[in-house]
């Protein structure tokens, strides 16, 4: 997609995420004519699962993984072990809404931030940041940094640094238009772990998240030199849409996908939804 302003051209195609996210905001673009338009990514190389010990995982399964790192993303159930410690946490989140610890949220790169509600309209704020301590979020915070410690052990996946957002959409129509996680000039993740307490998400509610999924990529032989492409006939890849994926946000849900190359949206919420997400770098 190419905009046109004072006579001059540029393509949107080839900026970075954040950066065309921002300018589409200061034209007044209309954003699901931009956002929607661009050729899928290729997948990446986040897992090397030659190095998987399958006696140590537990949440994860050995399958879980080579669908991961084929597909770019799995969803998973039980994250935590009863309902009520699902709802307590929908609940601790909706209550930090309501006390304004949750701010509306930004989009950012190395530089600097800027806020669009169009675009992004959750309110959020990182784990750590929080003033207050909850029980709730922090043992659902333990249980999906063990996603990690797993991920470790099992796949040498040398994660040291991890955040954790949380986040609710207040409803209304709020959403967050197609992005990536991880892109140049912003931050440097691998791999983003949702955790959706929606204890009480019915059809109708809204808020699903949305994946484009990667293609994948296949050897081919150019003369005597091989060449990875994407997967499909030799260049037509280009042309290729990607395999789309909705997921609804219901409680005590896990999705894990690969921050660098699965795009990804939140559909318009129309009744309040949270979430937990927790970036490995």
């Amino acid at each position: 997609t190419s905009q046109e302003r004072s006579g001059r051209t540029f393509h949107m195609e080839f900026l970075p995420p954040h950066l065309k996210l921002k300018i589409i905001s200061s034209l007044g673009q209309q954003i699901d004519d931009v956002v929607t338009q661009e050729a899928p990514m290729e997948i990446s190389e986040v897992l090397d699962l030659s190095k998987l010990q399958e006696s140590k995982l537990s949440f994860f399964t050995k399958q879980d993984l080579h669908n991961l790192q084929g597909r770019g993303y799995i969803v998973k159930g039980d994250l935590l072990k009863s309902k009520d410690r699902v709802r307590a946490v929908w609940d601790a989140l909706l209550q930090l809404e309501k006390d304004g610890t949750l701010k509306p949220a930004g989009m950012q790169n190395s530089s600097h931030t800027w806020k669009q509600s169009e675009i992004r309209g959750d309110k959020m704020a990182f784990i750590t940041s929080m003033e207050m301590k909850n029980t709730a979020i922090d043992e659902a915070a333990k249980a999906m940094d063990a996603l990690k410690a797993e991920l470790n052990e099992a796949v040498d996946f040398q994660c040291s640094k991890v955040s954790i957002q949380a986040a609710v959409y207040p409803g209304n129509g709020t959403r967050y238009v197609k992005h990536l996680d991880s892109c140049k000039g912003g931050p440097n993740r691998r791999l983003t772990v949702l955790f959706y307490p929606n204890i009480d998400w019915k059809a109708g509610d809204g808020g699903e998240l949305r994946l484009y999924l990667p293609l994948k990529k296949e050897k081919a032989k150019h003369g005597e030199k091989e060449v990875v492409v994407p997967e499909g006939k030799t260049g037509e890849a280009a042309k290729r849409k990607a395999e789309i994926i909705d997921v609804e946000p219901t409680g005590n849900k896990v999705v894990v996908f690969l921050s660098d190359c699965v795009e990804h949206e939140v559909l318009r919420s129309n009744t309040k939804r949270a979430a937990l997400t927790m970036w490995l770098c």
